[in-house]
């Protein structure tokens, strides 16, 4: 009897280190695939963040490119030809800051309070945006494209602006003649610059005549 108790015991101990063994490879394999999927889902965020990024900005730049030339008093402009000039006519324009690539800052006007008046002061009505130092900055207080003063729209610390370019076109619908702005933005992660995005977007300046 006593014999068959120890290896009872024996045969116990062996079974014991034999689970604890396997415990620990489900324990490691375990801990190396939460590893994996932290990572994969940290990722997953950073990417979500450039896209989300270059997803705001493209829209605000376009919404706001397309009211260029806008004028609230075109309508009595037209029936009465013989009056003041428009304001806003010809404000489109492209340059660079020094430095940076062909085309990449792009200015322009329209008519935000509609009281037909190009204004400077308390709002001015000249806006724009440009590539500088990898980051995309609006331009404040009508500042030109190679001066300083103007305000980064996207964080250099976290997205880097490559490449910021913009196209004009003049272009014919049926009898109108159309402005079309073509925009191509290409952004990479700072500490990642293998998650990039690019955007090639065209749009009509319905209010500007090239």
């Amino acid at each position: 009897m006593l014999i068959y108790l120890r290896q009872q015991a024996g045969s116990a101990l062996v079974e014991m280190m034999i689970a604890m063994v396997l415990a620990l490879s489900s324990l490691s394999a375990l801990c190396s695939f939460v590893g994996y999927a932290v990572g994969v889902n940290a990722r997953l965020l950073t990417s979500s963040r450039l896209n989300e990024d270059v997803k705001v900005v493209s829209a605000l730049m376009i919404t706001d490119i397309s009211r260029a030339g806008f004028d609230g008093l075109s309508s009595q402009r037209v029936t009465d030809p013989g009056g003041s000039e428009h304001p806003f006519v010809d404000s489109l324009a492209l340059s660079a800051y020094p430095g940076e690539s062909p085309n990449s800052c792009i200015t322009f006007a329209y008519d935000r309070n509609h009281n037909g008046l190009l204004d400077t002061q308390d709002g001015n009505e000249n806006y724009g945006y440009r590539l500088h130092d990898n980051a995309i900055e609006m331009r404040v207080n009508g500042a030109a494209c190679e001066a300083g003063g103007w305000h980064d729209l996207t964080d250099s610390q976290m997205v880097r602006i490559s490449s910021l370019q913009f196209t004009l076109h003049k272009q014919q619908v049926d009898t109108v003649s159309q402005s079309r702005v073509d925009l191509l933005l290409v952004a990479s992660l700072v500490n990642n610059s293998d998650i990039s995005r690019q955007v090639n977007i065209h749009f009509v300046v319905n209010n500007h005549d090239l």
